[in-house]
């Protein structure tokens, strides 16, 4: 039998998540791999190209390759961000739910 601490443990690395990436029969296993990584973040995370290829196999075209069908599928969007009018960077924003492309 477990102590009531051992699973309190056992649980902090659990979360509740859409599935519906997961499910998406148009998605690549690849894509689908890169989106559970997105989902398993805290809210308000942003995601960089630097970190999903410092945590993850694949090169960099592997992982641009997955971010473009996320981007066509309508669960990511690309945000630059600007500073006095200079280009800072980049993050995705990450949607649970397929969005309608603009």
């Amino acid at each position: 039998m477990l102590d009531s601490t051992t699973v309190q443990k056992q649980n902090k690395n659990y979360k509740a998540m859409n599935r519906s990436a997961a499910q998406d029969k148009k998605l690549s296993w690849k894509a689908k791999g890169i989106m559970f990584y997105f989902l398993s973040k805290p809210d308000g995370w942003e995601g960089h190209m630097y970190d999903l290829l410092q945590n993850g196999k694949g090169g960099k075209s592997r992982v641009q390759s997955a971010i473009n069908e996320l981007k066509v599928a309508g669960y990511i969007e690309t945000v630059s961000v600007m500073k006095d009018g200079k280009f800072q960077g980049k993050f995705y924003r990450v949607y649970d739910q397929k969005r309608k492309i603009r």
